[in-house]
């Protein structure tokens, strides 16, 4: 917790409930299938009310207007500028939570209910989980970076060096404006 304080210059407090999930995807549009699933598997989750916002290249998806906000920045999504798909998106974000995902990541059919239990128990501004590979082993999300080794998922979250994969993690609207 020192780590964290000093890192981001607070305490954490009490939990704070989800109320709502922007779920911002950048994507290049090369993955249209990946994308769709994981539209759909965004669009099962219940708990919360929640917004898809698809950012990049979004010819393939003109289809999903209305009930998906796109945002067209191809030359972003071509050039690999993954980042500025991010905050883009999150600029357009209207829940209190964002929800940063890949565009070919799926998510397990009670997430965000699991998700909102864990928010309830404890109080976070960034946070991400396991993440798997489609065949059930794990992905490369929660190592160190000296020596750069895989850590158990009970590894101190305060380590110094102790990085989380960029593909899918969440952070409170109140941090991205900061």
């Amino acid at each position: 917790a020192r780590f964290v304080d000093s890192f981001l210059g607070k305490k954490l407090g009490s939990p704070r409930p989800i109320t709502g999930v922007s779920f911002c995807i950048p994507t290049n549009g090369k993955r249209e299938l990946e994308t769709r699933l994981l539209i759909e598997s965004i669009k099962k989750q219940k708990g919360a009310k929640q917004e898809i916002v698809l950012c990049g290249d979004i010819t393939n998806f003109s289809d999903l207007e209305g009930t998906v906000k796109l945002i067209d920045k191809s030359e972003e999504a071509n050039t690999r500028k993954v980042a500025s798909l991010r905050n883009a998106a999150a600029d357009q974000a209207k829940y209190e939570v964002i929800c940063y995902c890949d565009d070919d990541i799926l998510l397990e059919e009670g997430w965000l209910e699991k998700t909102i239990e864990f928010s309830n128990e404890r109080d976070w501004d960034v946070l991400s989980n396991k993440v798997l590979c489609p065949d059930g082993t794990r992905y490369w999300d929660r190592a160190l970076l000296e020596p750069h080794v895989l850590v158990d998922y009970d590894f101190p979250e305060c380590s110094r060096g102790l990085y989380q994969c960029s593909c899918f993690f969440l952070v409170r609207k109140s941090v991205f404006n900061n």
